[in-house]
């Protein structure tokens, strides 16, 4: 379809996790890392997700500095946090400590991607994991711009901070197809979150914050049309 769709869920959507009961999604992976965090988005969404990749914080600030940095935009208030909250992540993902300048559009080394990734006292949560896809979709412009040796050569260099159940070599097969079509990809992502702040609601059960869906098959039909655009 020439598309990517890049969806977030919201951490504490109230979901049921096989074998622990309602509570917030961000438990399955705690419960039991991303078989549980698969499964619980598959039941709870009707959807049939096999594959994953996981990164952690030392991951996002490796994988941003091997492509350069990134070009974003940063308000005044997100330069603010960078600056305060870096030295932190920085200690925590073996990263560098340089601060941000200026605001406006900056270049922006992996500890200050991962820090601007982590804020979510500017704004909100949904904010938050706004902020992380624009990150992703920046790193995809960047690397969608390299040659295919290039690309290859960024893949051996990746695949050590991450975890992934994929075939790394099926999916390389298809990287001159996505190149051949990259203005029409980068043209054509989808980046949102389901459940939508529309379709849930914030609430306080038994004294603890979640996000509930107001209906789960509206969410699951979200999904589908975001995902797989379809509409059944």
């Amino acid at each position: 379809t020439q598309k990517a769709s890049m969806l977030s869920i919201p951490r504490d959507t109230y979901v049921d996790i096989p074998g622990y009961g309602k509570t917030k999604i961000n438990h399955a992976f705690a419960y039991g890392k991303e078989q549980l965090a698969i499964k619980t988005i598959n039941q709870n969404f009707g959807l049939n997700i096999s594959e994953y990749v996981t990164v952690n914080w030392e991951a996002v600030a490796k994988i941003v500095d091997m492509v350069g940095g990134i070009d974003l935009y940063i308000t005044s208030a997100e330069k603010d946090f960078i600056n305060y909250a870096i030295t932190y992540t920085a200690k925590n993902s073996n990263g560098n400590y340089a601060k941000l300048k200026s605001s406006g559009n900056v270049h922006l080394n992996g500890t200050q991607a991962l820090t601007h990734c982590r804020n979510r006292y500017v704004g909100n949560d949904f904010k938050r994991a706004e902020r992380q896809r624009n990150v992703i979709t920046k790193l995809l412009e960047k690397i969608s711009q390299k040659e295919l040796n290039e690309i290859n050569t960024l893949i051996d260099n990746f695949l050590p901070y991450v975890k992934t159940n994929m075939d790394i070599m099926e999916y390389i097969n298809y990287i001159p197809e996505a190149l051949k079509y990259r203005t029409e990809y980068l043209a054509n992502i989808v980046s949102t979150q389901v459940p939508s702040t529309a379709q849930a609601q914030g609430q306080m059960i038994n004294g603890v914050y979640f996000f509930v869906p107001n209906n789960y098959d509206i969410c699951k039909q979200s999904f589908i049309e975001y995902l797989y655009g379809d509409k059944k």
